[in-house]
């Protein structure tokens, strides 16, 4: 866009094109090699960054990053809900999601342990 040549991080909510070709107009952006000559300018300018990569959605999206985490402690025999918080990934199905009925139960077992605390 008009007014970016002086950015240097581009952050946004999502993936947009519009933040991957920017990036790809800078010589210290995020290029694939075959794309740009390998020359270093005398004075390279702040290399700009953004916050959502191409490609990385196993990191770079709260579901893939809970579940490359849960696999991993689970791949070396971990409890992942040991360090990560416990995490209900609700799909397109919404309230027919399992995931969904399973964080409905845990809330309203929470709701009944709190219920007989304050009894």
């Amino acid at each position: 866009e008009e007014g970016d040549e002086g950015l240097n991080l581009l952050w946004g909510q999502f993936k947009s094109p519009a933040f991957f070709s920017l990036l790809k107009t800078t010589p210290n952006g995020a290029v694939p090699a075959p794309l740009l000559p390998l020359t270093v300018p005398p004075s390279p300018p702040l290399p700009r960054i953004c916050n959502h990569f191409e490609g990385n959605a196993v990191l770079c999206t709260k579901r893939g990053l809970a579940n490359t985490m849960i696999d991993f402690y689970t791949s070396q025999s971990l409890d992942p809900f040991s360090v990560i918080p416990l995490t209900f990934i609700i799909r397109r199905d919404g309230c027919k999601d399992p995931e969904f009925i399973a964080f409905r139960k845990f809330f309203q077992a929470l709701e009944r342990e709190a219920a007989e605390t304050n009894t």
